[in-house]
């Protein structure tokens, strides 16, 4: 499956979410999550398309911002991972 082939339907099955409650909130955190993939990689689309792991690594990535929406781990008190490097990749005052 290609980068761009990826949809909430794909996600839900990933992550075996059998309702349609939140398929809004997937669709916004796919978006989210291909765009950070873009960002995060400085490939298009087209250039995604051609790897072949870059679809797992959507699913995989929007299947963790559905189901941790916390920006700290309760566990150790650190940000959330994900959202670090989603504001990583924007950050423009690094020291």
């Amino acid at each position: 499956m290609k980068f761009s082939e990826v949809t909430v339907a794909t996600v839900k099955d990933y992550a075996k979410i059998d309702y349609d409650d939140d398929d809004i909130l997937l669709q916004a955190i796919l978006d989210g999550a291909k765009s950070h993939i873009r960002a995060y990689t400085g490939l298009d689309n087209l250039a995604l398309d051609e790897r072949e792991d870059t679809s797992i690594a959507l699913m995989v990535l929007a299947n963790d911002m559905y189901g941790n929406r916390m920006a700290t781990d309760v566990s150790n008190g650190k940000i959330n991972l994900v959202l670090d490097r989603i504001l990583g990749s924007y950050s423009v005052n690094l020291l």
